[in-house]
């Protein structure tokens, strides 16, 4: 096996020197001894080495959704680029505990953030990623918002107010991104706006990044609370 092959120094690695009939590096045979030290210790405490894999797969391709490529997900998960798409695209019933874990972490990470887009090439990637997401109907992270994503039988919310929601455009606007906020619909900036006061943010840096006033895209019975970002927005 190449030191540069991506199962290098994994279990995968030492079963794969094994079947090449070749000595198995120090690396690979470290990792083995902690797999099975792994695997012992959790079959004294119980734990499950699987888990249902459709949560896994869910929670990667809204992250494709939002603009993250699989070569920037894989070095997130340290695997390799096609191991990811395998990940999220491939039928499986399940997944290594292990896996879902490193894929949960990297998804609470990265979930209410846009991937780079300071240059032209970054920029064009996480559009070509949204376009994979937008081709196979992958929703987002906020379509998925207060549903159990683990759940086989939830299916992800994909507006929740009207037919006039993009929910790629209001996950941008809430992770920071003023571009799309002059084009947003009523619907999207209602939604964000419920969002963005939801998790207890200001309305003034709200104000700030899209130059809206707030008080037009809140749900009546907001409107009675008096705030006094609101009474100052331009």
């Amino acid at each position: 096996m190449s030191p540069i092959d991506p199962r290098h120094g994994t279990y995968a690695g030492g079963r794969i020197h094994r079947a090449d009939d070749e000595p198995v590096c120090t690396p690979c045979r470290r990792a083995e001894a902690r797999y099975e030290q792994e695997r012992i210790l959790d079959a004294l405490t119980g734990r499950p080495r699987r888990l249902h894999a459709i949560g896994t797969q869910r929670r990667l391709q809204a992250l494709v959704a939002l603009g993250h490529t699989f070569t920037r997900i894989a070095e997130g998960l340290d695997m390799s680029p096609s191991g990811a798409h395998r990940l999220a695209t491939r039928p499986r019933s399940y997944v290594r505990a292990t896996t879902a874990a490193k894929v949960d972490a990297l998804y609470e990470a990265w979930s209410m953030s846009l991937p780079p887009s300071s240059t032209s090439t970054e920029r064009k990637a996480a559009a070509y990623a949204r376009g994979i997401a937008q081709k196979h109907s992958w929703p987002p992270p906020l379509a998925w918002e207060g549903i159990d994503i683990d759940d086989p039988d939830a299916v992800a919310d994909p507006g929740g107010v009207d037919d006039d929601v993009d929910p790629v455009v209001v996950q941008r606007i809430l992770a920071g991104d003023h571009t799309p906020a002059h084009a947003a619909t009523p619907a999207e900036r209602h939604l964000v706006v419920t969002a963005w006061e939801t998790t207890g943010r200001p309305l003034r840096a709200l104000i700030d990044l899209t130059g809206w006033k707030p008080e037009r895209y809140r749900t009546p019975s907001s409107n009675h609370t008096t705030n006094t970002e609101e009474n100052t927005a331009a």
